[in-house]
């Protein structure tokens, strides 16, 4: 059989020409003509030859069939921010970033893809061009989660240097009747100045998203954000508490949340000021109340890197 196979192998040729000037994009008949008796040849019997948009359209949607295997994946972020809850979903917003470009005049074309239980719930897409090299970048749209895991499928194409990112994150959102409280994914983020387009509308300054895990960006404020829910039997006021970790336990402050009665769920937002952070690990924990009983409680990892000569990081 192996030999059967190397004969098989053997016998196969590769022809090329030159395909300009013939359409692209559309199906066209292949036929190979051997002039040397019975000797015959089986091909293909159609190709594509595709064009530019349809290459790229083809490395995209691979990209987002492997996004976890991408190379540059490193480099671009996929993050979500919880804003609020209404009619059985969580609203939050979607941020694709990429930390810049080496090359001026850079053209990124940013999407997301929201996958829940095996289909794509939501997904959009824009275009963002800067004129400096190593400016921030970042798409963001806002959708609707339902409780439950999720996966965020993210791509980034670049059109000047043909460069092609993709990364693949997942969470969860809690089922808020499970418990008397729950809290959605903690999301942090600091300022930035960049190219951001956030629901449409083209902007130069706005908040990046950190992922789990990265470390923050030293001599900028961080914003830190939570989404406090309760359950539809629970009534009453809350008490929502935060505490900074590190060598030493700070109070960052007390919220007493009275939702409304038709509220599901509150924001809170805390600011971390500029240089409070010194390098190292930290904590930032939440614990939520009521009447003296502790309900829920979460934490977020912080990492504040060395600060590098010149300001870096």
């Amino acid at each position: 059989m192996a030999s059967q196979i190397n004969d098989d192998m053997s016998c196969v040729y590769l022809l090329s020409f030159d395909p300009k000037g013939f359409p692209q994009d559309k199906p066209l008949a292949v036929s190979v003509t051997v002039k040397r008796p019975k000797v015959r040849a089986a091909v293909r019997g159609r190709l594509v030859i595709q064009s530019e948009e349809s290459r790229l359209t083809a490395r995209v949607l691979s990209a987002f069939a492997t996004a976890h295997e991408s190379p540059g994946a490193a480099v671009l972020r996929a993050g979500v921010v919880p804003v609020s809850y209404a009619d059985g979903h969580f609203k939050a917003r979607v941020q694709v970033a990429v930390p810049g470009s080496v090359v001026p005049d850079a053209t990124w074309d940013l999407g997301a893809s929201l996958v829940t239980k095996g289909a794509v719930w939501q997904d959009g897409a824009g275009r963002v061009e800067v004129k400096q090299p190593g400016v921030p970048v970042a798409y963001e749209r806002d959708m609707e989660f339902s409780s439950g895991e999720f996966e965020l499928v993210a791509v980034a194409p670049e059109v000047t240097t043909d460069t092609l990112l993709s990364h693949q994150t997942a969470g969860r959102f809690p089922d808020i009747d499970a418990d008397r409280v729950s809290l959605a994914p903690i999301a942090v983020s600091q300022q930035a100045h960049g190219g951001f387009l956030r629901n449409g509308t083209s902007l130069t300054q706005g908040v990046l998203v950190v992922p789990e895990g990265d470390a923050l960006q030293p001599g900028l404020p961080t914003a830190i954000i939570a989404l406090v829910c309760r359950a539809k039997d629970q009534k009453g006021r809350l008490t929502v508490s935060r505490t900074l970790v590190g060598e030493t336990e700070t109070p960052v402050g007390t919220t007493e949340l009275d939702l409304g009665k038709d509220e599901r769920c509150g924001q809170i937002v805390d600011l971390i000021p500029a240089k409070f952070l010194g390098p190292g690990s930290y904590r930032f924990t939440i614990t939520v109340s009521a009447q003296g009983k502790e309900l829920a409680r979460g934490e977020r990892a912080l990492v504040m890197p060395e600060s590098q000569p010149g300001g870096g990081s």
